[in-house]
């Protein structure tokens, strides 16, 4: 993919996306990764946790939840699942391969 300039990059995204099924694919799994941390860290902060609290809560360390808050680490489904315990809410997650353009997921 060539560099891209800041004022051209929905532009050249949308051309990326058309062009490679493979980038648009991995494009879908890499945003839904960033949607479950951002929405994760929003969930910590709604309910007035710190990360180490959180952490405390959920038996791992404050580092892990930072990562997996940063995007930088992949959740795993046993740590996605302490995470609704603690926040006592439910996700759904919804892979439909004969409609590319759904979502993989919302929040319950």
């Amino acid at each position: 993919m060539k560099k891209m300039r800041y004022g051209n990059f929905k532009h050249d995204l949308k051309a990326e996306l058309n062009k490679s099924e493979k980038f648009k694919h991995l494009f879908r799994i890499e945003s839904a990764k960033l949607r479950i941390a951002q929405w994760l860290g929003d969930m910590r902060e709604r309910v007035g946790l710190t990360q180490g609290q959180l952490a405390k809560k959920m038996r791992v360390s404050q580092q892990l939840i930072s990562r997996i808050e940063g995007g930088s680490d992949n959740i795993t489904i046993e740590t996605l699942i302490r995470f609704l315990e603690v926040f006592n809410v439910s996700i759904k997650i919804d892979v439909d391969t004969r409609h590319k353009k759904r979502e993989l997921l919302t929040f319950a």
